[in-house]
Formats: C-alpha cells, structure tokens, sequence
C-alpha cells in the first residue's frame, strides 16, 4: 500500500511539472517579451525628522501701558473703493446696486421701492449708502455682520430726534 501511494503522488507531481514547465505558451502570453515593465517605487530621501512639536512660548514681559486714544484717531479699516452713477433707476435697483458691490443680500420698503432716483457717487458700501440716504431722504442701513443692505423707509422729523 505504501508502494502504491508513493508511485501516485510520483505520478502526480511528475505530471505537475511536465504540465508547468511545457515549452507551449497561451496566445495571451506570447507577447510578453514586449510587455512594458515599471520598476518598484521607492523614495531616494529619507522621511524629514519632525521638529517643533510643542508652540514656541515667549518669555513673559511687562505688558505695555494702555494709552487712551480718542475715537477719531482709531483709524478705520481698510475698505474698496467703488464708483457708482445710477440714472433713473428705482430705490429697490439702487439697492441692490449698492448691495452687489460688496456681495451682500438687500431690502427695500414696498413703501419707496418704486421711487425713481440719480445718484452718483464715489466712495466704499458705507459712504455710497450714507450718500444714497442723504440724497433720497431715507433710512440706508448696511450690516456687515448680516452682509444686507436696507433702504427702510422715509425720514420724518420725529425719527431725526432720536438720532
């Protein structure tokens, strides 16, 4: 019995390498002298150490004195300047010309979105609404934290009191 198996498993593995070392190749692999062949990749510098883990800290120093300073001498940011000629042109297109220069969403009062209005001037959103106001005798407001712009009414004599 022990012969027997010996002279199967002879057989197959016999079979095994006659059958994969055969000289006849598959017409898919007759081309693959040809077959183009890309190397392995690797890197041609080690990894960059990591340094700096932990922020820098700065010694402690004495903090500066505070210097009171007048609101008129805080100079205001820097804001774009823009030119704006509107002729005959409702308030509600005024506003949204307005709102359009600095992106920002707008809103006009049915009450006076009709109204026709020429208005030029030169200057940024703030300076163009507070001209667009003085010139049609109305409330502008720009909110920059809402990024809207309001045309929200006529102004009356008791609303100029409050200011």
């Amino acid at each position: 019995m022990k012969t027997l198996l010996k002279k199967v498993l002879f057989s197959n593995a016999l079979l095994v390498v006659i059958a994969g070392c055969s000289s006849v190749m598959p017409n898919e692999r007759a081309n693959d002298n040809n077959a183009l062949v890309h190397r392995v990749a690797f890197s041609q510098l080690p990894l960059e150490p990591v340094y700096n883990r932990i922020k820098k800290v700065y010694l402690p120093a004495v903090m500066p004195s505070q210097i009171p300073v007048d609101q008129k001498q805080v100079s205001a940011p820097l804001q774009q300047i823009y030119d704006l000629n509107l002729k005959n042109v409702s308030m509600e297109k005024a506003a949204a010309a307005i709102a359009a220069v600095g992106g920002y969403d707008h809103y006009t009062a049915s009450s006076i979105a009709e109204q026709m209005v020429t208005f030029k001037a030169l200057g940024s959103i703030d300076e163009l609404a507070l001209g667009l106001g003085q010139a049609t005798n109305t409330h502008v407001v720009v909110d920059h934290t809402h990024r809207q712009v309001r045309i929200v009414g006529k102004i009356t004599e008791s609303s100029q009191v409050q200011h």
